[in-house]
């Protein structure tokens, strides 16, 4: 499921997200702050930013949503346990760090959800 697109973030939001993802590399996060936040076409926001090739901003990007992602799964997490027994509550637990550990965010960021 898709959680960002073209244009849709705020420089807040994306820079927590991106604070997750462990880009090091300034012309990446600026071509993702170009498409993200600013809108820019995808050719536009490579070229600008010294990206040779657009697959690589498209597996950046979709890093980024896999993030995007567990933040909603959080979210509703966050939102479920309401009204819910303790017991119910440490199933979703248990539940939330099977799927956290299935995706690849990099187990040091993975610890910061538990």
């Amino acid at each position: 499921m898709r959680h960002i697109s073209r244009g849709s973030e705020t420089t807040v939001r994306l820079d927590l997200l991106l604070t997750m993802c462990g880009f090091k590399s300034t012309n990446t996060i600026n071509a993702l702050h170009d498409y993200l936040v600013k809108g820019y076409p995808m050719p536009v926001a490579c070229t600008s930013n010294d990206i040779k090739n657009m697959s690589n901003l498209e597996r950046d990007i979709k890093k980024v949503n896999k993030v995007a992602e567990f933040v909603v799964k959080i979210e509703e997490y966050d939102w479920g346990k309401k009204g819910k027994s303790q017991s119910q509550i440490e199933a979703d637990k248990i539940k939330m760090k099977e799927s956290l550990n299935k995706h690849d965010v990099g187990q040091e960021n993975v610890k910061l959800f538990y």
